[in-house]
């Protein structure tokens, strides 16, 4: 397999890509929720880049783009305008969401508003616990069967053992890590994974691995591996990676056996990070 990360704007590189040339595409983008103030988290991408990654894709392509619970519906929206048939979504539940900022009698509080004692238990938001994922699709020419034959895309790839389900059910879409599965009792229908530990984050780096939003590489494999078609003998299977970030996604198409990984990042820092974690993740072959 190949791998090789485009350092630049999105859009820019995406407007000298050739039509039809991905088969699929996998993405973390922004949030639009202005994390930690990050300057480039302000807003969700708009339907522009969408139309573009449209472009660039077969018909018969799916997409899958993480979004915020607060702006997923933003994203979506973007998405469908640019032509991408909504097809469903994935949520990827944990239990290790962080409760931020004071309740509102706290912040009375710190006012001296009279009545404080009264809204002690009140919050302006509930714990975070869950991600959901965009899941779209190039629309297909005619029926999936002659699709399937024309351009070699055709679904999703459900096969469970293929994928590391428990068992031999399809796959649900729902993704969770082991706290959430200890209160569930079908826990054999869904594929189970937490966030990254602090030595995944960083694995093949001198340094801790700064980038605020690393997913973890066990999802991103079985995200990338439900795109993934079946090998043909013209052209190599090739996966889309814009917002590369510090290459959790690009690492997991790598380990889920596509022929060809493409990333796009503007940040040159998170590229040579991106860069040193997938030689370390090549070189140990999978998780």
């Amino acid at each position: 397999m190949a791998w090789s990360i485009i350092e630049g704007d999105v859009s820019v590189v995406l407007a000298e890509c050739p039509d039809a040339s991905f088969d699929a595409v996998l993405c973390d983008p922004p949030y639009g929720i202005s994390y930690k103030g990050l300057r480039w988290d302000r807003s969700v991408p708009g339907c522009e880049v969408w139309k573009e990654l449209f472009r660039v894709v077969r018909p018969g392509a799916h997409l899958l783009a993480f979004g915020g619970s607060r702006t997923w519906h933003g994203l979506a929206t973007a998405i469908e305008g640019a032509g991408w048939e909504i097809r469903d979504s994935i949520a990827w539940l944990y239990g290790t969401g962080l409760m931020r900022g004071q309740t509102v009698g706290g912040q009375m509080a710190r006012k001296r508003v009279v009545g404080v004692e009264r809204w002690g238990g009140y919050r302006t938001r509930l714990k975070p616990a869950f991600e959901p994922v965009v899941v779209a699709m190039r629309p297909t020419e005619g029926t999936f069967v002659k699709n399937a034959l024309t351009h070699g895309l055709a679904g999703m790839n459900t096969d469970g053992e293929d994928l590391g389900m428990h068992s031999m059910r399809l796959p649900a879409n729902v993704v969770i890590d082991g706290e959430v599965a200890e209160d569930l009792a079908e826990r054999s229908v869904f594929y189970y994974c937490a966030k990254p530990s602090s030595a995944e984050r960083s694995a093949g780096l001198a340094s801790k691995n700064k980038h605020p939003c690393v997913k973890p590489i066990a999802l991103t494999k079985h995200l990338a591996s439900l795109l993934r078609p079946p090998p043909r003998a013209d052209s190599p299977r090739r996966i889309l990676v814009p917002y590369s970030g510090s290459g959790s996604e690009m690492i997991g198409a790598m380990l889920a056996g596509w022929d060809e990984v493409v990333g796009i990042e503007l940040d040159p820092g998170h590229v040579e990070v991106a860069k040193k974690r997938l030689e370390h993740w090549q070189y140990e072959g999978d998780l």
